[in-house]
This record gives structure tokens, C-alpha cells and sequence, in this order.
């Protein structure tokens, strides 16, 4: 079985992820060692996360990939980095690592002038990330409606530690799995 790990620590947004999604391809597709596609592949995850679309975008690649993916998390898995790791069959997080949840924001890069339409169209593409995201969690996780109330999950910023992520099912196990002998690539961006 042809086993690689890919460290990723960075943001959820270009060039960060234009590289991981070309890496991630690469290996699907047996541009590595063995010129064979990875069967399984261990994605160390770092990340203060990023751009709403990117992480959507990149949960979807990574859930279609022909490949058994065990994500990892290495130290932060922040906002909107939270729904790619999601993409892992199998997740981990190590023992000083953390979640935050937060409510989206969306940034403007510049002074901008904005209608009323404008201004109704950004809320709407963030209510439909957070609707989005909500669901990803309860699809993926044992978060359930009363735990998004309870804990304002999506509301107030909250960070929560790798024990509560085992709890809630974030993770199914809290430590580092074993790659003794399973080629490492880190990714530079």
C-alpha cells in the first residue's frame, strides 16, 4: 500500500491552498516515489483558517479523492479550517492541540462603496456558509443542535481542547498516528 504524509500549516486561502490542492492531485495521481497513487494519505494539519470559499472548496477535494484520508491535527485548527479536516475518514488531534470556532466575518481589502444589495448579498453568503459549516459538523461529528445552543459554537469565539474533540467526535483519537516508515513532504507555499 502505497502510504504518504503531507504537512500543511498555513491559511485557507490562495496560494496556500492552490498548492495543496496541486500537491493533493499529485499524489492521487502517483507523481511521487513510486509513481503509484497514494492509498493513504496522512494530511498534519496546521491553520488559522481563511477564505470561506477555499475551505468549502478544498473539504470537496479532499472528500472525492480516490485516496483513505486521515487528517491530523498538529497544533490550531481554526474557523473555516475546521470543515477540510472534517474531510479525514479518520482524525486525530494531538494532545496540546486546539479548535476555535468563531462566526464567519467577511474581509474587505479595501475602502469600498457598498449598496444595499451589496451589503444584502454578503450577509447572505455568510449565513450560507454558516448554515453550510453547521451541517458539515453535525454530518461528521456527534455535535448536535443542542450543543450548537448550548455552546454558541457558531456564535462566540470558543476554543476547545483535543479532549473535547474526542468527546464530541471531532476527532476519533487524541495523539499522533504511527509513521514510522511513511514518506513525509512538507508543503512550502
Amino acid at each position: 500500500m502505497v502510504e504518504l504524509a503531507l504537512i500543511f500549516h498555513g491559511q485557507i486561502s490562495h496560494p496556500a491552498t492552490t498548492k495543496l490542492r496541486n500537491a493533493l492531485c499529485a499524489m492521487a495521481n502517483g507523481s511521487n516515489s513510486n509513481n503509484k497513487p497514494c492509498e493513504r494519505l496522512y494530511l498534519l494539519m496546521s491553520s488559522p483558517g481563511g477564505n470561506i470559499e477555499d475551505g468549502f472548496s478544498l473539504y470537496n477535494l479532499l472528500r472525492a479523492l480516490p485516496t483513505e484520508l486521515i487528517t491530523v491535527n498538529m497544533g490550531q485548527i481554526a474557523s473555516i479550517a475546521s470543515v477540510p479536516f472534517l474531510a479525514g475518514s479518520r482524525r486525530y488531534a494531538c494532545e496540546n492541540s486546539y479548535f476555535h470556532f468563531h462566526d464567519f466575518e467577511w474581509p474587505f481589502t479595501s475602502a469600498h462603496t457598498m449598496s444595499k444589495e451589496n451589503l444584502a448579498d454578503t450577509a447572505q453568503l455568510l449565513e450560507v456558509g454558516r448554515a453550510n459549516k453547521k451541517a458539515v459538523l453535525k454530518a461528521r461529528t456527534s455535535l448536535t443542535d443542542s450543543d450548537f445552543d448550548t455552546l454558541k459554537l457558531l456564535d462566540d469565539p470558543l476554543i476547545k481542547d483535543s479532549a473535547f474533540a474526542k468527546d464530541k467526535g471531532i476527532v476519533h483519537e487524541v495523539g499522533m498516528p504511527t509513521l514510522k516508515g511513511i514518506p513525509i513532504f512538507n508543503l512550502d507555499y
